[in-house]
């Protein structure tokens, strides 16, 4: 038995109706994403679901479902700073009638830097569900968004999740080829979607698909600050690529008081595709902090050099059957007394 009491105000006996609303905690959604994508299309096709799910011990029945994005049982109130003090450790000893004991001190009247003050874990409590995207209508609020769907759900109160469509969204996307072979011989395809901020979409799980066939789950967080997503679908097997160390080139001589080395590599590709493509290549040179070290470049094809984490790319364009060859050649100098390890070559 459910009983609601309402207290009135009136100024004077009169008859009507009252409409309430209340809020319940054991109900909730979590989003759930189809991504699926052809060789043959330009776009990719998101469909957007949630998964509903309550447990308030009223079945409902006949309801249109309102989703919002906003968790009220979250904390709303922004973090503080407080003053940090450092200064040095001061020991003092005291016996008692067991043992010598300790005491550290040094930092006074600041927060733990263990747990600083005014930081908030959330936790996520929402769930995942489904409907026809074309009975949505999305409502942006100030801080959240709301899917108001009109058509009618039965949710039972068992705390089974009931899958419910949101919304469908054809996307704009560039596909490329990226490709490592330093790590892995191998061409993936990936879909790179931008603009997504303009989808208002929350974190949560994506099933991929590619062609029909189902390649696998992946997060999505459009809570990050890139506005871009890039979608890995898998290998690309007609894309050859391979990286060789060039050992006529790659030699070891001792230059007075130090050891100069030179690794060169050769790295090719071959499109095996009756089309054109985009393709990312990546190697990198080794980043040095120590100034006995030093590291030159003598080669890369033009390849784009980032000077912080030593990461090359190549922006590279094929043409069906095209090969392509990429050359890199660096020399390390150091001193011939000591050691490197070069092992991640």
């Amino acid at each position: 038995m459910h009983r609601i009491e309402i207290t009135l105000s009136v100024d004077e006996a009169a008859t009507g109706k009252v409409e309430v609303s209340y809020l319940v905690g054991n109900a909730g959604w979590t989003p759930l994403y189809d991504f699926r994508s052809s060789g043959t299309k330009s776009t990719v096709d998101l469909t957007y679901k949630a998964m509903v799910y309550q447990n308030t011990g009223v079945d409902w029945d006949d309801v249109r479902l309102n989703l919002s994005t906003n968790n009220p049982y979250i904390n709303k109130t922004k973090p503080t700073l407080h003053p940090w003090y450092l200064d040095f450790y001061t020991y003092s000893y005291y016996e008692d009638d067991r043992e010598k004991k300790a005491y550290a001190g040094g930092v006074h009247n600041a927060p733990a830097l263990a747990s600083e003050s005014g930081s908030t874990k959330e936790v996520d409590e929402t769930f995942d569900a489904k409907t026809a995207a074309d009975f949505t209508t999305m409502i942006e609020q100030l801080l959240s968004v709301e899917y108001s769907i009109d058509l009618p759900y039965n949710i039972k109160s068992d705390g089974k999740q009931n899958m419910v469509l949101v919304n469908n969204k054809s996307l704009e996307t560039e596909f490329m080829y990226y490709s490592i072979p330093k790590l892995d011989l191998s061409v993936y395809l990936v879909a790179r979607l931008t603009d997504l901020g303009k989808l208002n979409l929350i974190p949560g799980k994506a099933n991929l698909f590619h062609d029909g066939a189902y390649l696998g789950e992946t997060w999505l967080d459009p809570t990050t600050m890139s506005d871009t997503l890039d979608l890995s679908l898998g290998k690309e097997f007609k894309i050859g690529v391979t990286r060789t160390l060039l050992k006529n080139e790659s030699k070891e001589k001792v230059v007075g008081d130090k050891i100069l080395k030179t690794y060169a590599y050769q790295i090719e590709l071959k499109n095996h595709l009756d089309r054109n493509i985009s393709l990312i290549l990546q190697d990198q040179i080794p980043v040095v902090r120590n100034s006995e070290i030093e590291i030159e470049v003598l080669e890369v094809s033009k390849g784009l050099i980032n000077d912080v984490s030593g990461i090359i790319n190549w922006n590279i364009k094929m043409k069906p059957q095209e090969s392509a060859i990429f050359y890199l050649t660096y020399t390390v100098k150091y001193d011939k007394t000591k050691q490197i390890n070069l092992a991640y070559n």
